[in-house]
């Protein structure tokens, strides 16, 4: 049948596990993520209006989350 040669999680595979796999890929997407995360504080070290304050914690917050699953995937390959 149509399929069964291949798990599911083998049949489907985000772009980002792809890019994961690839050890300088990784290092790059990490490296962003660190340059991003400090932007972000100093954004919010140095003020930004109240009405950003709470997009620019939410983005934070993303990066963080995505550096951490970065860190884990090194694991994983």
């Amino acid at each position: 049948m149509l399929g069964q040669s291949k798990s599911a999680r083998e049949i489907f595979k985000f772009d980002l596990e792809k890019e994961l796999k690839d050890p300088k890929k990784r290092a790059e997407i990490q490296a962003k993520c660190e340059k991003r995360i400090k932007e972000l504080k100093d954004k919010i070290r140095n003020g930004t209006n109240p009405a950003e304050f709470d997009d620019v914690g939410h983005l934070l917050h993303g990066y963080v989350s995505l550096e951490k699953l970065v860190k884990h995937s090194a694991r994983w390959s």
